[in-house]
């Protein structure tokens, strides 16, 4: 069908959402979520890498203002490759991130900024 297959059919979905934000708020105010490589409820990609260095690309060409990519441990690579595509913001969102350390360690090569919302919520409630 129209949304399987080639990357850019795989893509359609997201680009026309991503579209129809542009057109109320401007490039400037969207920003996406990436989880290359976390699979969750059992959905994967065949290839992942592929997948989001040509979404980070169309990204890219439309304008957004920010990628948030989850980063796992064993994903610096995928990133790293997000990054050469991508030449907007690029915040991270690491597994294992707490806030007081985030404020403390210098950002990882490519990243703009460090997401540490999850873990900043959870320690501020005493969990």
């Amino acid at each position: 069908d129209l949304h399987g297959g080639q990357v850019a059919n795989r893509a359609r979905l997201l680009m026309s959402i991503v579209d129809a934000c542009i057109g109320v708020w401007g490039a400037d105010r969207v920003g996406i979520h990436m989880s290359p490589l976390d699979w969750q409820y059992g959905i994967q990609d065949s290839d992942p890498i592929e997948l989001f260095k040509q979404l980070a690309q169309m990204l890219n060409e439309q304008g957004v203002a920010f990628l948030l990519v989850k980063q796992a441990s064993d994903n610096e690579h995928v990133v790293a490759q997000i990054r050469d595509c991508f030449d907007g913001t690029l915040i991270l969102q690491q597994d294992d991130q707490q806030y007081d350390n985030a404020c403390q360690t210098p950002l990882p090569d490519g990243a703009d900024a460090i997401a540490v919302g999850p873990s900043f919520i959870i320690e501020s409630r005493g969990s």
